[in-house]
């Protein structure tokens, strides 16, 4: 998703192995507010969640963007959402 601006882009993912951030988790959330944020990302494939052990964040930057990862794992893999930001 790219808003108008174009500073910000998001990207919502699914991957059926652990995914490995470039910098350490940060803290873990309500597990439940975290799916209930990547589902609604993900409108057109309807997809749900299950099986969901936690969830966590990271965040770093690069390039002059900052990045954000939202992640819950599950027994069968990883759900995300990316954000970019220009730094400003």
């Amino acid at each position: 998703m790219r808003d108008i601006s174009y500073e910000h882009y998001s990207w919502t993912l699914y991957s059926p192995v652990s995914v490995k951030m470039p910098v350490e988790m940060k803290a873990r959330f309500p597990l439940e507010d975290e799916i209930k944020y990547i589902e609604s990302t993900m409108h057109k494939i309807k997809m749900k969640i299950s099986q969901a052990q936690y969830a966590f964040f990271s965040d770093w930057r690069k390039n002059n963007y900052i990045f954000r990862a939202n992640v819950v794992r599950t027994l069968h893999g990883d759900f995300l959402v990316i954000s970019r930001f220009r730094e400003k």
